[in-house]
């Protein structure tokens, strides 16, 4: 699967060769995105005039990272409704914008499909359970919405498989995919 990578959407080919074909690096880029591009959903899809500023700082980002990451189809998307609210052209954000989110919501599901297959396919060590100096280090980052920092726990968390964790990995993958941070937050307490 790692070897043939295709994700609808993307050129990974090119964006592969863009870290020299440090295919690790390039599928982190990935997930950066798409954390980043999740968190901005809630503004593109308010298209009302009293937002128009917030959308187009946010679609005007969402072009940048679609075209650096080689996602091409979102970036030009992106630039045609940025120019838009630039000019004030609501009619045309209106027109265009179910059309984006719905591509733009394809191509995260495709990313996610894909990193969650390449995911499975990786031997891991196993534990009983995550440790629990990791969960406090998690349940911090989380109390202070350090995205960073969240990140970086899950990642240890994750390069375990665990015999007897109720589900907990699990849950707090989908939760921090999704920027749960407080209710992380809360069901980490407790447990340590």
């Amino acid at each position: 699967m790692e070897n043939n990578i295709s994700i609808p959407g993307l050129d990974y080919e090119k964006g592969l060769k863009q870290v020299d074909g440090k295919k690790d690096d390039y599928l982190k880029i990935i997930r950066a995105y798409m954390t980043g591009t999740k968190n901005k959903l809630a503004v593109l899809e308010n298209t009302s005039k009293e937002n128009l500023r917030s959308y187009e700082i946010t679609v005007h980002s969402v072009k940048g990272s679609s075209l650096l990451i080689y996602a091409q189809n979102i970036g030009s998307q992106a630039a045609a409704l940025e120019k838009a609210a630039v000019a004030g052209d609501l009619d045309f954000i209106n027109q265009h914008n179910p059309g984006f989110l719905k591509d733009l919501r394809e191509l995260l599901h495709n990313m996610g499909n894909v990193l969650n297959k390449i995911d499975a396919q990786k031997i891991k060590l196993k534990k009983d359970k995550p440790d629990i100096e990791i969960l406090k280090k998690l349940a911090a980052a989380c109390d202070i919405y350090d995205m960073r920092e969240v990140e970086a726990a899950m990642a240890e968390i994750t390069a375990y498989e665990y015999t007897s964790d109720d589900g907990l990995t699990d849950w707090l993958k989908h939760n921090a995919e999704d920027m749960n941070y407080e209710a992380m937050a809360n069901k980490l307490k407790s447990f340590i």
